[in-house]
């Protein structure tokens, strides 16, 4: 997917399979900043349980840098989260966030 570049990833983040979704937000995450240029649209998959496993977008939002940080709150949310996994990933990654 990383040969689309960010905006071809971007578009996938709607595509009906929930594989191509999860492969879009960890390619997204994996571009560091360039990727971060989608991150709204990469937080907005926590408000929505069915899209892509919130770990999954948890630990791209972290790797966004500052512009990933500005959606701590939405992060500390899934603090609270029944799974454990992600529980872990959001406590660790709100931990990076505070040190950005």
């Amino acid at each position: 997917l990383g040969r689309m570049g960010e905006a071809g990833v971007a578009r996938l983040l709607d595509h009906p399979d929930e594989d191509v979704r999860a492969d879009a937000v960890e390619d997204l995450g994996q571009m560091g900043e360039a990727g971060a240029a989608h991150v709204d649209v990469v937080a907005r998959l926590l408000d929505d349980p069915a899209s892509v496993d919130h770990y999954l977008v948890i630990k791209a939002l972290g790797r966004m840098g500052e512009a990933g940080a500005a959606h701590a709150d939405a992060v500390a949310r899934l603090l609270a989260d029944p799974a454990d996994m992600v529980r872990a990933k959001a406590a660790l990654v709100l931990g990076r966030m505070g040190e950005a």
